[in-house]
């Protein structure tokens, strides 16, 4: 109602190519995994892909700084 993502209205595509490949995939590749994996180590990779980005973004450089 502020106006505040009037300024991300532009980058709408990559936004929705992130939202895809971030969320959406993986959503729909979890009942696959589990039936290979165990349920529990599913969930430990899930819950590792922000870790793993982080450490790509620092190891690139495009990260210097954790705040």
């Amino acid at each position: 109602m502020r106006g505040e993502l009037r300024p991300l209205l532009p980058y709408w595509r990559p936004l929705l190519a992130y939202t895809i490949i971030e969320v959406a995939i993986p959503w729909l590749l979890l009942p696959v995994a589990e039936q290979k994996l165990p349920s529990s180590l599913t969930g430990l990779l899930v819950a590792a892909v922000p870790l793993v980005g982080t450490v790509l973004a620092f190891a690139r450089g495009r990260c210097t700084s954790w705040a």
